[in-house]
């Protein structure tokens, strides 16, 4: 399994001691909520995101790599979200939505060591960042009982599989 299908996978079925073969010990987040570091911080905010989730799906990703394994990437997810207990503060409104997310990876020898959360320069800007979105992801996510619902699609539906896809970009060698 690649980088960023081992990212997400592990992301949507919360199983994120998958991603100590993926992500640095001491790797750097930048997001709303602040600059956190360290893989057993970005667990435990991981955690917590998606306590109030029931559905993570693929949006887009891409991945460009040197032969080192240097190099930067970008993961879209949608969250599919209801404010079912306490979440940063605000006790439970049981109100429903989505959340789309993207995270921009630095990567240095085949693991992540920086992600940027990309809605911190939306909300810097004063984007909308809207709460109902309903888009058709690359691959629909598993049901989640983090929250205690379970609103699973079932088998994962792929409707383009760009993880399988070729490299954009042929490597070193094969361009003399």
């Amino acid at each position: 399994m690649d980088l960023m299908h081992e990212l997400y996978d592990a992301f949507q079925r919360l199983q994120f001691d998958r991603w100590n073969a993926i992500i640095a010990d001491d790797v750097l987040i930048c997001s709303r909520a602040g600059s956190i570091k360290g893989l057993k911080t970005l667990k435990e905010f991981a955690a917590h995101l998606t306590g109030l989730g029931y559905r993570i799906d693929l949006m887009d990703q891409h991945l460009a790599l040197d032969q080192r394994g240097k190099g930067r990437g970008f993961i879209n997810f949608m969250l599919h979200w209801q404010h079912t207990k306490d979440f940063a503060g605000p006790a439970s409104t049981g109100r429903e939505g989505t959340s789309e997310e993207t995270m921009l990876l630095t990567i240095e020898s085949h693991k992540i060591v920086g992600i940027d959360d990309l809605a911190i320069y939306e909300w810097e800007r004063g984007c909308p960042v809207p709460h109902t979105a309903r888009s058709e992801g690359i691959i629909v996510g598993t049901g989640l009982t983090s929250c205690g619902l379970l609103r699973s699609t079932g088998v994962v539906k792929v409707a383009h599989n760009t993880i399988s896809d070729p490299p954009i970009c042929p490597p070193a060698e094969a361009q003399s």
